[in-house]
């Protein structure tokens, strides 16, 4: 029987990245992942509910990250593992846990910034790897921003 351990987030980041090189040379990069959920409780007001998911993105992924100059509010396609980790704290000796999703891939789905400037994309860039597989037309300058996403069923 094969096991599958895969997780798709789609959110905005809430905070820059933070990288870490290693004595290797190689990287990791962390941050914190916000997706939301819209419904309407028994009185017919729309709640939103928040969840906040901490991402690590590690190797020619992370330095492609960094590259690219991805910031807090920056809205992210991540796919990737769910991990574990149980530790003993030092100072008051209990045990922690922490849950974090390791990506393999990332992509960029909203407007991209570039010298200041929003520079639309026609379909999300896909950064599996450290590697682009799409790139960016920069001739349409005329995009604007939805109005909303009233639209979307979460």
């Amino acid at each position: 029987m094969a096991y599958l351990n895969k997780v798709f987030l789609m959110g905005n980041l809430g905070k820059d990245p933070e990288i870490r090189t290693f004595q290797s040379g190689s990287k990791c990069a962390t941050f914190s992942l916000a997706t939301s959920k819209r419904y309407r409780d028994q009185n017919g007001e729309q709640k939103e509910q928040t969840q906040w998911h901490t991402v690590k993105v590690l190797g020619r992924s992370a330095d492609t990250l960094q590259q690219l100059g991805v910031k807090k509010g920056t809205q992210m396609l991540v796919e990737g593992e769910l991990t574990y980790s149980t530790w003993t704290d030092q100072t008051t000796g209990q045990k922690r846990y922490s849950t974090e999703v390791v990506a393999f891939s990332f992509q960029l789905v909203g407007p991209r910034q570039q010298q200041g400037q929003y520079v639309p994309q026609s379909a999300p860039y896909d950064y599996s790897q450290g590697a682009s597989r799409q790139q960016a037309p920069a001739s349409e300058m005329n995009w604007q921003p939805p109005d909303g996403d009233d639209d979307l069923p979460f």
